[in-house]
């Protein structure tokens, strides 16, 4: 079974900032504190122009320059994640970055463990005997998908150009 996400974690109203006034955005409530916005390939074209080129922090599939512009603003209302995974019968890889009052506060990185490091950085507290991504309940969503069909939203279906 698979695994791949592309998603903002944080405060739902400081989703809402990073989110702005884009139609295709979806900000899924986690816990109380703690939301899900993610980046699915409408949004991502509707949220920078065509050349708008992927971050400089990292090793992303989505994050774009633009959108990290987004994160760093939102940031100074609340701590902010950027979480990237990509899994296939266990194998795969992880990779996320954590912004907090406008500054990286967990560095970019594709390791084990840095999903959890980044959402620990937004405050997420691990329950008894579960990790960060547990805590969230984060398996339930294997796909970016996911997170539309659990808010009962339809997907905004457009793909990629070639």
């Amino acid at each position: 079974m698979g695994h791949c996400i592309h998603a903002f974690f944080g405060h739902p109203h400081v989703l809402a900032d990073l989110a702005g006034t884009d139609r295709v955005a979806l900000i899924v409530p986690l816990t109380p504190e703690v939301a899900a916005l993610p980046v699915v390939w409408p949004w991502l074209r509707e949220a920078h122009p065509p050349d708008g080129g992927l971050c400089a922090a990292g090793p992303f599939l989505r994050l774009t320059a633009a959108l990290e512009a987004r994160a760093v603003r939102a940031s100074h209302a609340g701590p902010v994640a950027y979480v990237e995974t990509d899994y296939f019968g266990g194998i795969g890889e992880q990779r996320a970055i954590a912004w907090r009052n406008g500054a990286v506060c967990v560095a970019a990185a594709a390791a084990e463990g840095q999903v959890d490091r980044a959402l620990a950085a937004i405050g997420v507290v691990r329950a008894s005997g579960l990790d960060e991504w547990d805590t969230l309940g984060l398996i339930q969503y294997r796909h970016d998908e996911t997170f539309y069909e659990k808010a009962g939203v339809p997907f905004p279906e457009d793909e990629p150009d070639g």
